[in-house]
C-alpha cells in the first residue's frame, strides 16, 4: 500500500513538471514562430526592393558612357586640335556630371571630324541625358545607318525606343523576373539550434531545428507613369507587383505578397517630391498573415553636395500592420502595431562607372504584444559598377540594431531579459544583359529572329548574401547564407 502511495506521488510530480515545461516551452515556441513571422516579412519586402536595385542599375548600364580619365581643361589648351584629348577631356567632363559642358566639348570635335562614330555615340547618349530628344534621336537615326558592332546596334535601337516612350502622355512598363533560390537557415532556426527556456538550455528538435532549402521565385510588377500635361514635369505614378517564393520542401515558409501603390510626382526646380499611398497582403503558407496599408513622402535632391559630386533623399513612411493567427503561427497577432521608419541618404557620383550609396535609418514598431515593440536603426553603403555592354557589379553592406522594450518572461521568469538584435548583412550581385553575350546573327530569321528579339531584353543576375544576427538572447540567435539566381525581362509600351 506504501509502495502504491510512492508510485502515485512520483507520477504526480512528474506529470506536474511536465506541464510546468509544457507551458514554458509554448510561449517560447509563439514568440518563435512569431520571430519568423517578422522575418519573412521583412525578407519579402527587402527582396522586392533588392529586385527593384538590381533592375535600375541594370538600367544604369545599359545608359552608361564610356569610362573617362583624369584630364583637364588645362591640358586641352596645351594640344587644342588633338582630338582624342578633347574626346578624352568630355568623358572627364561626364564623370564629373558636367553634362552641358561635355555637349560644347563634343561639338567642337565633331565640327572638325564629324565622321567618328564612338563620338557622335556619346554626344547622342548625353543629349538624351540632357532631355533633348530632337536632337538625340537625330543622331542615334545617322549612327544606325553606319556599319556598327551587333551589341551597339542594340543600344541605339533601345535608345530610339526609349524616346518614343519618353514622348508618350501615358508610359507602361511590365517586368518578369523568374529565378531559384537556396537558403542555408530558411526557417530561420536558432545558432547551434539551442534555445533558453525558464533560463535552463535546451536543444531544439524535429522542425524548429536549423533546416536548409531550395525555393523557385517569381515576381512580376507593372507600372504606369502619366503625365499630368502641366508646364512643370509634374507626373503621376502607379505600380503593383506580385512576389512568390515556393520552397521545395519547407512548406511553411512559402511565401506570396502583393501590393499596390499610387501617388504622384512633382517637381520644384531641382527638388522632386514623391507622396505614395500603399497596400500590402502577404501570405505564408498560403494563409493570409499580414494585410497592411501605410503612406510614404520620398524627397530627392541632385547636388546636395556639389563640391562632392553627391545628390541627396529622405524618406519618411508610416504603416499599420494588421496580422493573422495562421495554424503554424498561432500567436501572429500579437504583431499588430504601426510601423515608423525615416532614412536619410547620400548618393557620390565618382564617375560614370561607380556609384557609392550612404544611408541612415531610423524605425520604431509598436505591437499589441508588448514583447514585440522594438525601436532601432540602420546604416547602409552600396556600391554600383556599370562595366562594359551593360554589366554591372552591386555590393552591399548594413548593419542594424533593434531593441525590445519589454522583458520576455518566457526566457527566463526568474530574471527576464530586454531583447537586443545585432545584424550584418552582405550582398553582392553581379547581372549581364543577355545580349552582350550572344549574336544576333546567330539564331538566323524566322522563329530564330523571334527568339532573338525576345531574349535581347533579358538580364541575368547572380546573388550571395550572408546575414549573421546576434542577441543577447541565443532563441533569436541565428545566421543565414543565401544565394540567388534570376531572369528578368523588361516591356515598355
Amino acid at each position: 500500500m506504501k509502495d502504491n502511495i510512492v508510485r502515485i506521488v512520483t507520477r504526480g510530480a512528474w506529470c506536474v513538471c511536465l506541464l510546468m515545461l509544457v507551458g514554458m516551452l509554448a510561449p517560447i515556441s509563439v514568440a518563435q514562430a512569431q520571430s519568423t513571422v517578422g522575418t519573412q516579412q521583412r525578407d519579402a519586402e527587402r527582396q522586392l526592393k533588392q529586385l527593384e536595385d538590381q533592375r535600375r542599375a541594370g538600367t544604369a548600364a545599359n545608359l552608361q558612357s564610356p569610362a573617362a580619365d583624369n584630364i583637364s581643361y588645362a591640358d586641352v589648351l596645351k594640344d587644342p586640335d588633338n582630338v582624342d584629348l578633347n574626346f578624352r577631356f568630355a568623358k572627364a567632363q561626364l564623370a564629373r556630371g558636367d553634362a552641358r559642358g561635355a555637349v560644347g566639348t563634343l561639338e567642337r570635335i565633331l565640327l572638325v571630324t564629324p565622321d567618328l562614330p564612338s563620338v557622335r555615340m556619346v554626344y547622342a547618349i548625353v543629349l538624351f541625358r540632357l532631355d533633348s530628344l530632337d536632337e538625340a534621336e537625330r543622331e542615334f537615326r545617322d549612327l544606325s545607318k553606319a556599319k556598327l558592332a551587333p551589341d551597339v546596334k542594340a543600344q541605339i535601337d533601345k535608345f530610339l525606343s526609349e524616346i518614343v516612350q519618353r514622348r508618350q502622355r501615358t508610359r507602361y512598363k511590365v517586368q518578369l523576373t523568374l529565378g531559384g533560390q537556396y537558403d542555408t537557415n530558411r526557417n530561420s532556426a536558432p545558432r547551434d539550434n539551442r534555445v533558453e527556456v525558464g533560463g535552463v538550455p535546451f536543444t531544439v528538435l524535429g522542425r524548429s531545428r536549423k533546416q536548409d532549402d531550395f525555393a523557385l521565385l517569381g515576381v512580376i510588377s507593372g507600372d504606369v507613369v502619366q503625365d499630368l500635361g502641366l508646364q512643370a514635369p509634374h507626373k503621376m505614378l502607379f505600380s503593383a507587383t506580385y512576389f512568390h517564393d515556393e520552397q521545395f520542401s519547407i512548406d511553411t515558409q512559402d511565401t506570396q505578397v502583393g501590393s499596390v501603390s499610387f501617388g504622384p510626382q512633382l517637381r520644384y526646380g531641382s527638388l522632386t517630391v514623391t507622396p505614395r499611398i500603399n497596400y500590402t497582403h502577404l501570405q505564408l503558407s498560403r494563409e493570409k498573415l499580414l494585410a497592411s496599408h501605410g503612406a510614404e513622402v520620398l524627397l530627392e535632391r541632385p547636388k546636395v553636395l556639389p563640391w562632392w559630386n553627391m545628390d541627396g533623399y529622405f524618406k519618411a513612411s508610416y504603416t499599420s500592420e494588421d496580422f493573422h493567427p495562421t495554424f503554424e503561427n498561432a500567436g501572429a497577432d500579437s504583431f499588430d502595431g504601426n510601423r515608423y521608419e525615416a532614412t536619410v541618404g547620400l548618393t557620390r557620383h565618382i564617375n560614370a562607372a561607380h556609384q557609392l550609396n550612404f544611408d541612415l535609418g531610423w524605425v520604431r514598431k509598436t505591437a499589441f504584444g508588448n514583447t514585440d515593440e522594438y525601436s532601432g536603426y540602420k546604416m547602409g553603403m552600396r556600391h554600383t559598377w556599370l562595366m562594359d555592354k551593360g554589366k554591372f557589379l552591386v555590393s552591399s553592406a548594413e548593419f542594424n540594431k533593434n531593441q525590445y522594450r519589454v522583458a520576455n518572461l518566457a526566457i527566463d521568469p526568474v530574471a527576464p531579459q530586454v531583447r537586443h538584435e545585432r545584424g550584418v548583412r552582405f550582398r553582392v550581385t553581379y547581372g549581364v544583359p543577355v545580349w552582350s553575350f550572344v549574336n544576333e546573327s546567330d539564331f538566323g530569321g524566322g522563329v530564330g529572329a523571334k527568339v532573338y528579339d525576345l531574349l535581347k531584353d533579358v538580364t541575368w543576375t547572380g546573388s550571395a548574401e550572408l546575414f549573421d544576427q546576434s542577441a543577447n538572447i541565443v532563441n533569436f540567435d541565428y545566421l543565414n547564407i543565401q544565394a540567388q539566381t534570376m531572369l528578368t525581362k523588361v516591356w515598355n509600351f
